[in-house]
Parts: structure tokens; C-alpha cells; sequence
């Protein structure tokens, strides 16, 4: 019921599948601990999916614990499954603004992926690739970009071997992680990396537009906004209105929700045209027939 979209009459069954796994686990632990663990982790990813976090992270704490405890008994057997719940404990506390307490539980699924990607490389890298990117954002979140750039770097490496081996499954990752590369590079200086990654990403959602444009829009054109972003601190005024004036045309056929996106490429624009007003405004001359003196005026 969940994954066709049908979660509100999907949580009083699941509430139901954890009630009686926890009777069974009281008539025998050892059988039915696993099965109560993991119908504790996809009700609270399902309370979460329907915005009840608050609720969900108490049922997610015991699903780490019991599987914590699983893995002290067989711990090939039940790592990965810890692993996921620590990676979705750890994103569930970060949504709820609790992100210095999900760095150690995002830190420790990352480190539990690396050592379940060294027993099998195929079977688990993309997930330590998720890992990887979801800690480096929490890093970044917290402060701590020069630490959160490196781990940023892996994730992206990892991406791009598995974009190599099935692009349709993992572009969209691999340009997501670029794109939050991007601010993480520029705000510690590195310009130029930044700039790198800013154009991959425009570029990976560009095509992923052709084939669903309805999907990826949106992420389509808040990475041209960045990108305009991005160029504008390499000093690249002029070239920044070309990127910033295509979000603005095609940001029209964004759903409404969506549209405060317009309103960072034009701060962006005024950002570019303060800086340089008479390349600015020539440049968007020969996209629009008018200066952006003229149309923001207007």
C-alpha cells in the first residue's frame, strides 16, 4: 500500500503487524526478534513518510536496538540490516533538527557500509554511496564543511562507478550529490571545483528532463539558479545571465509549489548586476530584447 502511494491505510496495518510481532517475540525472542525489528523500521519510515516524525523516532530507536542486539548474535547475518536502520535513524533525527545527535548514528552506518562493502563490493556500494552523501550533507549542516568535503568526494566517486555500470539507476544521484558538492566546495573557497561540479550537475539534470520532465524539473532548474550562483564567485558576471535567464523562462511551466525557485534566480540576477552592471545588462539584452535594468524595473 505504501509504495503505490496509499500510506495513511497503510499505517493502521502496519501499527497491526507490530502489535502481534510483539506478542510473538514475547512467547519466543529468539524465532521472532528479527521480523518485530524490521516491521518496527518500516513503521517509522512509514510515520515519517506521512510527515509523523515525532512519532516515528521512538519506533525507530527500538528497531536499532533490537537489531543491535541481532547483530551481537550473528553479526553476518544481521549488519546490513543494522546498517540501514542506523542510516535511517540518523536522517529521521536530522529532519526533526536534532543533527548533532545524528552524526555519530550517520557515522557509524557509514562505517558499517564500508565493511559490508568489503565482504561484497556489488551488493553494497550503492549503499554506502547513500550513506556517504547523506553524512556529508549532515556535516555540512552542522558546520563542519571541511569535513564534509572529502566524504562528499567518495560519495560522488562511488556514483560515478555506478552510473558507469547502470546510468538510468544512478544518474539522478550522482547529480544530486554534485549539486550539494557545490555549495559545499564554493563556501570553503574551492571556486573551481565548485564550478566543475555546478556544470556536471546542470548537465546530468538536463538530460534526466528529457526523459521525465515532469520528475525532474524542478531539480533541473534550481541547478541553473546555483549554477548562476557559482559563476557569479568565480567572477563570471556575463556568463552567469545565460543559466539564470533559461531558469526564469522555463521556471513558468513549474508547478506552484515550485516556483519560489524563480525568486533565488532573480536575487541571483541582482547579485550578478550589482557586480557588473553594464556586462549584465548587455548580456541579458541579447537573451531578452530588454536590459535587466529595464525588466526588473518593470
Amino acid at each position: 500500500m505504501a509504495e503505490v502511494g496509499r500510506r495513511a491505510e497503510a499505517l493502521p496495518i502496519s501499527e497491526q503487524a507490530v502489535a502481534m510481532r510483539r506478542e510473538l517475540v514475547e512467547l519466543n525472542r529468539d524465532a521472532y526478534l528479527p521480523s518485530l525489528a524490521g516491521s518496527l523500521h518500516n513503521h517509522a519510515t512509514l510515520l515519517a513518510e506521512v510527515g509523523r516524525r515525532a512519532e516515528a523516532l521512538p519506533i525507530s530507536e527500538q528497531a536499532v536496538a533490537m537489531r543491535r542486539e541481532l547483530v551481537e548474535l550473528n553479526r553476518d547475518a544481521h549488519l546490513p540490516d543494522l546498517a540501514g536502520s542506523l542510516h535511517n535513524h540518523a536522517t529521521l533525527l536530522a529532519e526533526v533538527g536534532r543533527r548533532a545527535e545524528a552524526l555519530p548514528i550517520s557515522e557509524q552506518a557509514v562505517a558499517m557500509r564500508r565493511e559490508l562493502v568489503e565482504l561484497n563490493r556489488d551488493a553494497h556500494l550503492p549503499d554506502l554511496a547513500t550513506s556517504l552523501h547523506n553524512h556529508a550533507t549532515l556535516l555540512a549542516e552542522v558546520g563542519r564543511r571541511a569535513e564534509a568535503l572529502p566524504i562528499s568526494e567518495q560519495a560522488i566517486a562511488l556514483y560515478w562507478e555506478l552510473v558507469e555500470l547502470n546510468r538510468d539507476a544512478y544518474l539522478p544521484d550522482l547529480a544530486g550529490s554534485l549539486y550539494n558538492h557545490v555549495t559545499m566546495a564554493a563556501q570553503v573557497g574551492r571556486r573551481a571545483e565548485a564550478l566543475l561540479a555546478s556544470g556536471q550537475a546542470v548537465a546530468m539534470r538536463r538530460e534526466l528532463v528529457e526523459l521525465n520532465r515532469d520528475t525532474y524539473l524542478p531539480d533541473y532548474v534550481q541547478s541553473l539558479v546555483v549554477h548562476g550562483w557559482t559563476l557569479i564567485q568565480a567572477q563570471q558576471h556575463g556568463t552567469a545571465v545565460t543559466p539564470l535567464v533559461e531558469a526564469l523562462a522555463i521556471g513558468q511551466q513549474l508547478p506552484e509549489f515550485a516556483r519560489e525557485i524563480l525568486g533565488g534566480a532573480v536575487a541571483v540576477l541582482r547579485e550578478a548586476h550589482q557586480a557588473s552592471p553594464a556586462e549584465v545588462d548587455a548580456v541579458f539584452e541579447n537573451l531578452t530584447g530588454q536590459t535587466f535594468t529595464k525588466w526588473i524595473s518593470e
